[in-house]
């Protein structure tokens, strides 16, 4: 046998309540520690569930010369230390498995915030990590367009896609589970919005008139009646402070320069992208491939074209951050190369800035050069050639309000 345990229980039967009793045992079994102290020793009445009288768990134990009460004291604290309890009803002892109360589940379902973010806070934090989740489906499209943070390699966390779950859950200590449940409470808060309000406009500009924000500029010193709250930063940004914003169009729309593009209006919240585009779709040949009979066939795609704003707002207390990118392309017939299809002419700019509420910030970085060449003529003969250059510009007045 590859383990054996020796047994030897030595009662002292005297009188003498000093000499008390002595027990030794030696690699033996839960059940059999027991079977000796409360059945042979104590004379109790006992019930052992299934669990207990199943565990493998051995203890070794030597006492000597120990009272009853200290031996049944010492006995009892084994029991705990191996996960057992003992309750005592109408005289008759029972030993079953303890109940966990020093680890607890904090299930929580949030409310506003994704369970990526809470998650992902919680594990930087309070060092927790998750259990599990209760998955929702999502396309892959959506699943790839989200960026996933890098997880410890062989944390619980990263065995689950946390950005398609709507529920979290830790085991903790009942402590912990306390502080994490009001830190998630502090964390599930709505979150910010941002109302954009925006006007494109495409400016025609000849020399020596300035840049389209300087054009704007001095057309609303004088319609506005006031040049107070307005703040020129460089050529290309203007900062409108305490203006309504649809009297700043009207100011506009009455000047034959500015030709109004669009006047989109979209609600986004923190860390989403607002798209303005005005323009049209351009069949684009894409790749070539091959039936089941060999035949060719050319896909086409569809390329947007035109101006496009898109924008990133930042909401905070008192300011909204503003990440914007403007793009301004066309599609020309193609000269060279595969002349089946047009060329993409694209122009983009990006610019970072800050708007607070009741603002309206100006802001250009595209414009388009022609130049213009015409003959002149009388009565037949040439007087020679004019020559003239225009600028196009594209202008974008935006104000954002916090919902």
């Amino acid at each position: 046998m590859s383990r054996f345990f020796i047994i030897l229980i030595l009662f002292c039967l005297c009188s003498a309540p000093a000499r008390g009793a002595t027990i030794s045992l030696y690699e033996v079994k839960l059940i059999d520690l027991a079977r000796v102290v409360y059945g042979d020793l104590l004379h109790r009445s006992y019930i052992f569930d299934s669990e207990f009288s199943r565990s493998s768990q051995v203890v070794s134990v030597n006492w000597k010369n120990l009272s009853n009460q200290k031996i049944e004291l010492f006995t009892e604290d084994i029991f705990k230390e191996n996960g057992f309890t003992l309750q005592e009803k109408d005289k008759v002892l029972r030993i079953r498995k303890s109940e966990k109360i020093d680890e607890n589940i904090l299930v929580y379902t949030p409310r506003y915030r994704s369970a990526r973010h809470l998650s992902d806070i919680l594990e930087k934090v309070a060092d927790a990590h998750q259990l599990g989740s209760r998955g929702m489906s999502a396309s892959p499209e959506f699943q790839s367009a989200i960026s996933k943070q890098p997880e410890a390699k062989g944390s619980a966390s990263s065995q689950f896609d946390k950005s398609a779950s709507d529920q979290l859950a830790y085991e903790c200590m009942p402590d912990k589970c306390k502080r994490l449940r009001s830190l998630l409470a502090q964390l599930d808060t709505p979150e910010a919005q941002v109302m954009l309000r925006a006007a494109i406009y495409e400016v025609g500009t000849t020399r020596g008139e300035g840049s389209a924000v300087q054009i704007a500029a001095s057309l609303l010193r004088g319609g506005l009646k006031a040049s107070m709250g307005m703040v020129l930063t460089g050529s290309n940004q203007l900062i409108l402070k305490d203006r309504n914003f649809d009297a700043v169009l009207s100011v506009l729309d009455q000047d034959g320069r500015f030709k109004s593009i669009s006047r989109p209006m979209l609600r986004v919240k923190t860390g989403g992208v607002a798209r303005f585009s005005v323009g049209q779709q351009v069949p684009v040949l894409g790749s070539v491939s091959q039936n089941q009979n060999g035949n060719s066939i050319q896909s086409v795609e569809y390329r947007q074209s035109g101006t496009i704003f898109n924008v990133q707002p930042d909401v905070r207390l008192d300011v909204v951050d503003l990440n914007i990118t403007q793009e301004l392309s066309n599609f020309v017939a193609t000269t060279t190369g595969v002349n089946n299809s047009p060329t993409l002419l694209q122009r983009t700019a990006s610019s970072q800035l800050s708007i607070k509420p009741g603002e309206v910030v100006v802001f250009a970085g595209l414009e388009e050069q022609r130049d213009d060449q015409a003959d002149s003529n009388l009565f037949g003969f040439s007087l020679g050639q004019n020559k003239s250059s225009t600028t196009s510009e594209v202008l974008l007045f935006i104000e954002a309000q916090r919902i």
